[in-house]
């Protein structure tokens, strides 16, 4: 078996046996180097040197997928900044392997784990590491500038390698800060679809997690986050993953190739500017083109005033608000009902100053608003900023 078919082999076992694992590998594009001695990430694609993954075992390779996966999801990339590369490798390990060995996840032998760090921070450890090596630099009492000199050659030889010694891989600097910025969203919004996919999560993941997607995501990212999830349907072994085909590697489809229809619904009041309706509107389209699905647009005050129903031949959307009396949810919810439409999920965009439905509908709402500090007594509640 080719060593390519064997990482392959080892993110389908991945997805069935452990999908929060499984849904990360699956984001990072897959590439042969060897000028690296095991494996390294740049929040893109992972490396990963033949020789190495052949000394594995199956049960190894996994370790290594997740142990990669979780320095992009954990943005250890973007995150490392100026400091020592080699250095900041061994304290994001640390930092990640307490959190596998929590999650019975089996690691190469040489692995380096630590139970008495695996309450800190990558950044804190990397400081501790520093003070070690400094102390201990100290203590040697060396100050021949030759030898110094050599040192210096050693550390930036290994730098070059963007590899640690940890027997797992690494991760390569992050250099374009626009890129940092792109990484960042999208990785906090796999994060956050990977943590619903259900399986056996351990406590210290769980509160990394937590502690990761905050502060909150941008809007448009938790939107399309939650419009994808309602597209979900059991992993395909029939039909392959198309996103996946032209990296040459066969993956079952993680989603339906057409989106159930959704219901949106604007809130007329005339709380909602032009301004704030466009972009929502523009974000919507942009999700359109991704799916193809059909979209109920109903507009809304104390009651519906009109309906929509868009396309892809539509885009992009351009929604014109009629009404501007008064706000009450009611209505939304009642017309869907009466009109017996089953949405994959509902959208209302409002400041959320109105009546409110004394039970939930069964299927999944979010709310985007434009309010501060305010939150809908059912689905999901989403801060706007315009």
């Amino acid at each position: 078996m080719t060593t390519e078919a064997r990482i392959i082999k080892a993110r389908s076992s991945l997805i069935l046996g452990s999908p929060f694992f499984g849904c990360l590998v699956m984001k990072l594009k897959v590439e042969e180097d060897k000028s690296i001695s095991t494996a390294a990430v740049n929040g893109k694609t992972l490396f990963y040197n033949p020789d190495f993954i052949a000394s594995l075992n199956d049960i190894e390779l996994k370790g290594v997928l997740c142990h990669e996966v979780m320095h992009c999801a954990l943005g250890h990339h973007w995150r490392m900044d100026d400091r020592d590369n080699r250095i900041w490798n061994i304290a994001a390990d640390y930092a990640i392997n307490n959190i596998l060995v929590d999650a019975n996840i089996t690691l190469p032998k040489g692995a380096l784990i630590d139970s008495q760090l695996s309450e800190l921070a990558t950044e804190n450890i990397y400081n501790n590491l520093i003070n070690e090596a400094n102390q201990q630099d100290k203590e040697k009492g060396n100050d021949d500038t030759n030898d110094q000199r050599q040192g210096e050659n050693d550390t930036q030889e290994t730098n070059n390698k963007n590899t640690d010694p940890g027997n797992c891989g690494g991760v390569k600097p992050c250099n374009d800060t626009e890129d940092d910025e792109e990484q960042k969203a999208e990785w906090k919004a796999i994060l956050s679809q990977a943590s619903k996919m259900g399986g056996s999560i351990p406590n210290s993941l769980k509160r990394l997690i937590d502690g990761t997607l905050n502060p909150e995501l941008p809007w448009f990212v938790l939107l399309r986050d939650f419009v994808e999830m309602t597209a979900k349907n059991d992993y395909n072994w029939t039909h392959a993953n198309r996103r996946y085909i032209n990296r040459n590697l066969c993956l079952p489809s993680l989603r339906s190739e057409e989106l159930p229809a959704i219901v949106i619904a604007i809130d007329t009041s005339g709380s909602i500017d032009k301004t704030a309706l466009a972009k929502f509107a523009a974000e919507v389209s942009s999700i359109m083109e991704a799916y193809d699905t059909t979209i109920t647009i109903l507009y809304c005050d104390t009651s519906v005033k009109k309906e929509e129903t868009v396309t892809q031949a539509d885009l992009p959307l351009k929604m014109v608000p009629v009404g501007g009396g008064g706000t009450a949810f009611e209505p939304v919810f009642s017309y869907v009902e009466e009109k017996g439409l089953t949405p994959a999920c509902l959208l209302y965009f409002t400041d959320l100053w109105g009546r409110f439905p004394n039970t939930a509908p069964d299927y999944p709402v979010m709310w985007i608003t434009t309010a501060e500090g305010r939150s809908a007594p059912f689905g999901e509640t989403v801060k706007f900023n315009s």
